[in-house]
């Protein structure tokens, strides 16, 4: 006949779980108060375990607006930011009228966002191109220009670092190109820095002169 052991330390809160401490009796460990944080095997440990920070010192990407928002009307905010930095990824992004897709912070419209960058464009993809530098000081980061027809999508990657600072500018370096066959569109890599010492707790993507009508933006923070 087996005997149930009666020593067990029943969990007293969420995520808590319960471990062996070597003297042949168990007691618990809380979760980890960090989100991200992995279960480690340490010695040193009464337990033999604890919560660390992931090995190798990379960032943890969270995504924030789970399964994605998609672009629809003037705008969309993602808020309730609190990250150090920012990545944000459109897919698949058009609009309703010949104009682009551009991004703000806090929805802040001044003129704040210092970029400089290059664009390599075409009337029509397949032949007439060039290439232009400096995209100057505006109102938004404009990451991704279409064109007089928005007969094709475009895929682009936006970071921004620095986001919980109020003592200092935010920077942010991106690039985006077309993601189907089209005229009017624009190869952009750029970079530069959103003129405020206010922490980001929100983004806008919104459609410059016309309103947002595909695709999808995925907002993901890190600390």
């Amino acid at each position: 006949m087996t005997k149930a052991r009666s020593n067990a330390t029943a969990p007293n809160a969420k995520g808590t779980l319960v471990v062996g401490n070597g003297t042949d009796a168990s007691t618990t460990l809380a979760v980890a108060s960090t989100a991200g944080y992995l279960l480690t095997v340490d010695s040193a440990e009464a337990t033999g375990l604890k919560w660390a920070a992931p090995a190798g010192g990379g960032r943890n990407w969270t995504l924030l607006n789970t399964g994605g928002t998609t672009l629809t009307g003037s705008s969309v905010t993602i808020s309730s930011i609190t990250n150090d930095e920012l990545m944000i990824v459109i897919e698949q992004g058009s609009t309703s009228a010949g104009s682009g897709i551009s991004v703000r912070v806090n929805s802040n419209s001044s003129s704040i966002y210092n970029m400089r960058g290059g664009r390599y464009y075409a009337d029509s993809i397949y032949s007439t191109n060039n290439i232009q530098g400096g995209l100057g000081q505006d109102d938004g980061i404009h990451i991704v220009r279409i064109g007089t027809n928005y007969a094709y999508t475009a895929d682009a990657q936006l970071r921004i670092s620095g986001c919980k600072s109020s003592t200092s500018n935010k920077m942010f370096w991106g690039s985006a190109g077309p993601a189907g066959s089209g005229t009017g569109g624009e190869l952009t890599v750029l970079g530069g820095n959103i003129a405020t010492n206010t922490a980001v707790t929100s983004v806008t993507i919104y459609g410059r002169g016309g309103n947002l009508d595909a695709g999808t933006v995925y907002v993901y923070g890190a600390n």
